[in-house]
């Protein structure tokens, strides 16, 4: 069994091993993700996936500095 996260922004498909399974539930441990939603679905080989899941992974930004602000802009460290 495994599990795939697949980004609708760049297209890239992440498999996961589930670290527990019974016949209602799938865990597994994310690895870091890129910003963005994400398909997720559980695979038996031979038989199939499942109906997809969204998921989203949002960007996690803790304490940003910044350098320079303005009306009109600026720059941003992270």
């Amino acid at each position: 069994m495994k599990v795939s996260l697949y980004n609708k922004i760049t297209k890239k498909t992440i498999e996961l091993t589930p670290t527990l399974s019974n016949a209602t539930s799938i865990t597994v441990t994310l690895p870091n993700l890129e910003s963005g939603f994400y398909d997720v679905r559980a695979r038996i080989d031979p038989i199939g996936e499942s109906n997809a899941i969204l998921l989203q992974a949002n960007l996690d930004l803790k304490s940003p500095t910044v350098s320079q602000i303005s009306i009109n802009g600026g720059q941003i460290a992270i």
